[in-house]
């Protein structure tokens, strides 16, 4: 069995040319688009520097990791195969049925052998660097895999959350997904209205958000993320932190260091634990005593269904909050 376990992107050059050779090209930025036509598909990311992909014909079966699962199931998507860390997270993939595909890598293991057995003409995921997955190993799985199937990075670092969902939304459209439902049309106005309410809100308020990540041996403070960079855009004053790794997400904290950064309203991250919730020092917040706080997370299903209610929950918080 050809399991492969995590470790760094090693020897990409031999993934560059097998891109290559299935199809996938390089193009200037622009919207993402899909066409088929005389039995060619053809697809142009808005991430990923703007890269087409190019099949010679329509792609049917698709093996894809978790966060596409969660984005596109919403428009009739329905993969024969899936990846992930954590790949039953119900904040990433939605109301999605994982019954119908069949999984073929669990956090840091990959199956080569499950994922040709299943004969995808797609693999779908999430790449920080346009290229591969994250998590897959070197040369020898990114190789291997793109002679199967040719890979489709999406990059949320290059993207706002508008940009993410309909990147996942056109791309869902060239595949022949529905994407101008009567659901999923209600939905946008969803998102429309809750982005509008949120916007007056924080023009009104002038409160200091602090978006953080809770665990027993420290703190993380949220900072170049999606979901971050969409807040801020809407005036939210997000109370921000030098992050650990230069151009990273997220800022790491001491206990002893927190209560230097003042906050109205904490975002607490979903995954943040109880024993952390526990410590004095988390309840002795400001804004935790107050109550001000309200859960976040980044890697939620990235469709208008999914951020529109969020959204609203986040709004309900941001009106009830006072500064401190």
């Amino acid at each position: 069995m050809a399991i492969y376990t995590r470790r760094a992107l090693l020897g990409l050059g031999g993934f560059t040319a097998v891109a290559v050779a299935t199809g996938c090209t390089n193009a200037g930025a622009g919207s993402a688009t899909g066409s088929s036509t005389n039995q060619t598909w053809s697809h142009a990311l808005t991430g990923a520097g703007g890269q087409q992909i190019t099949l010679d014909r329509p792609p049917e079966r698709l093996v894809v990791d978790t966060y596409a699962v969660g984005a596109m199931w919403p428009y009739g998507i329905r993969p024969v195969g899936y990846w992930g860390y954590s790949p039953d997270d119900p904040t990433t993939v939605g109301v999605s049925d994982l019954s119908t595909m069949e999984l073929v890598g669990s956090d840091a293991e990959f199956d080569l052998e499950k994922v040709a057995a299943l004969g995808p003409d797609l693999l779908i995921g999430y790449s920080s660097d346009g290229i591969g997955w994250p998590w897959w190993s070197g040369a020898d799985v990114i190789g291997q895999a793109t002679k199967v199937a040719p890979f489709v990075p999406i990059t949320f670092g290059r993207l706002t959350t508008v940009q993410l969902i309909e990147e996942y939304r056109l791309l869902a459209r060239s595949l022949g997904g529905d994407v101008e439902s009567d659901q999923v049309a209600a939905d946008k106005q969803v998102f429309d209205d809750n982005v509008a309410r949120l916007r007056t809100l924080a023009a009104q308020k002038k409160l200091r958000v602090l978006p953080l990540q809770a665990n027993v041996d420290g703190l993380y403070v949220g900072v170049n993320l999606h979901v971050l960079r969409f807040l801020a855009e809407q005036g939210i004053q997000l109370v921000t932190a030098e992050p650990t790794k230069p151009g990273g997400a997220w800022a790491s904290l001491s206990w002893e260091q927190i209560g230097d950064y003042r906050a109205d309203l904490i975002l607490d991250f979903e995954s943040s634990t109880d024993d952390a919730r526990a410590n004095p020092v988390w309840q002795r917040l400001p804004a935790v005593a107050a109550g001000q706080l309200t859960e976040w997370n980044d890697k939620r299903a990235n469709h208008y269904g999914n951020y529109g209610a969020w959204l609203g929950t986040l709004a309900d918080a941001y009106e009830k909050a006072e500064p401190l």
